[in-house]
């Protein structure tokens, strides 16, 4: 029960279903209800597939590629480490500015939100980590990844509702939080894989 809270937490933290509600919002201000909950189960099932994918054959990718699951520990804690520091100054993956005004679609919203959002390299990353962990395994890793994801469904279907009740000041310094955390587990995944 302890290895399935911590792997929650985590994924919490990298996955950070807030930044991505805030995200959301913004880019489907235009959009009706219908299209703006389909846009949500497209953003899930784009982010989920290649979570799962490595999950379950992320240790074969590695063999096939002669990586050691100890350097890829030191790699994935250096890059758990830069995302969680953005996440806590408070760095968004995404700006306000001009960048996403080409996003129209339903199809393009769900892909941008999918990944890099909700499933980028840091989820990708520990995914891979965690399942080769016999602490944790490739059940108890997806299980809690499915989770997160689940509840980032929910978040999205209920953006609106969602952040006229908590408000974007509550989003920052959720987000600070889950970065300090994200921060934690990099080091620990250094540590663990440097051997101490």
């Amino acid at each position: 029960m302890a290895g399935f809270v911590e792997l929650f937490v985590l994924f919490l933290g990298i996955i950070d279903p807030l930044l991505s509600l805030g995200v959301f919002v913004r880019l489907t201000r235009d959009f009706s209800e219908a299209e703006r909950r389909k846009t949500a189960l497209l953003a899930v099932l784009v982010a989920a597939v290649p979570l799962i994918v490595v999950i379950f054959a992320g240790q074969a990718v590695l063999d096939v590629l002669s990586i050691r699951i100890e350097n890829f520990k030191v790699a994935g804690g250096l890059l758990l480490g830069i995302l969680g520091v953005k996440m806590a100054l408070g760095q968004n993956l995404l700006s306000d500015g001009g960048g996403n005004k080409g996003v129209r679609s339903g199809m393009a919203v769900a892909t941008l939100i999918g990944t890099p959002l909700l499933t980028g390299p840091a989820a990708i990353t520990t995914a891979i980590i965690a399942s080769a962990d016999p602490a944790y395994g490739q059940m108890l890793t997806a299980f809690a990844a499915v989770l997160v994801l689940l509840v980032s469904l929910v978040l999205l279907l209920l953006s609106k509702r969602v952040l006229a009740v908590i408000g974007r000041t509550a989003l920052e310094v959720s987000s600070t939080i889950l970065g300090l955390v994200t921060v934690a587990w990099g080091i620990q995944f250094i540590r663990a894989g440097l051997g101490f």
